[in-house]
């Protein structure tokens, strides 16, 4: 497992990196550090990279707990968020944690392609 993230100032942006498999814990330690930062603003968005990501672990208790997870930071509940899965699998798995994260469109969005994500993201594309 592999969690990794970095900050681009220019683009006001943070972009994070998941490869292999991961554990619960494993992402709330992350999404900690990220909140606890004085590097960039808590409420910071965030490109998430899901493509090197092993989903064999994500099931509907672990999507759950994800959403909780962001529920329960007020620091980045409201964070707006694009997460890049590229195969037919995965970004079904992504969306289903959009779906059941309850946010606005405007908020959270899933791609399947990066530059789709990051252009959204960034507000200079209207979507997926």
């Amino acid at each position: 497992m592999s969690i990794s993230y970095n900050y681009n100032p220019e683009k006001d942006a943070i972009y994070g990196t998941i490869e292999g498999r991961i554990t619960f814990e494993e992402f709330q330690l992350t999404l900690a550090k990220i909140t606890e930062t004085e590097s960039f603003p808590s409420g910071t968005r965030m490109l998430w990279d899901l493509r090197k990501m092993d989903f064999a672990n994500v099931d509907w208790d672990f999507i759950k707990q994800l959403v909780n997870i962001r529920e329960l930071n007020p620091k980045r509940a409201r964070s707006k968020s694009a997460l890049v899965a590229d195969n037919d699998i995965d970004f079904g798995i992504t969306e289903m944690y959009v779906f059941q994260s309850n946010r606005p469109a405007e908020e959270l969005m899933a791609f399947r392609d990066f530059e789709k994500g990051e252009k959204w993201l960034l507000g200079q594309d209207s979507g997926a």
